[in-house]
């Protein structure tokens, strides 16, 4: 698979990864778009820190390759659109429905 990564002293280069295995419960997504927003720009700029080598582009569409079990309710072939937001459930922010601020 194809992957965008940054490093500070290199830039951005397109390399040539591993397709990554599911793990029980998950999800193999073929990605048909991918697109960098704000916290991308940051890193990019040096006004975020990053490891070396990080892949950028977490704003995700794909299609579903494969499905583990326990996993339910996805088939391969369902159009997916991903969240990349990881969040508390108890701040302020996300008891607002907004957790996108978190």
């Amino acid at each position: 698979m194809k992957a965008l990564e940054f490093s500070p002293d290199r830039g951005l280069h397109l390399r040539e990864k591993p397709l990554p295995s599911p793990y029980p419960g998950g999800l193999l997504i073929k990605v048909t778009a991918a697109a960098i927003c704000g916290s991308d720009l940051r890193i990019i700029r040096g006004e975020k820190e990053a490891v070396p080598g990080v892949v950028l582009g977490h704003e995700v569409t794909g299609v579903v390759e494969e499905a583990i079990p326990p996993l339910e309710g996805y088939r391969p072939g369902d159009a997916v659109v991903i969240f990349p937001s990881l969040f508390c459930k108890t701040c302020t922010y996300c008891r607002r429905g907004l957790t996108n601020l978190c």
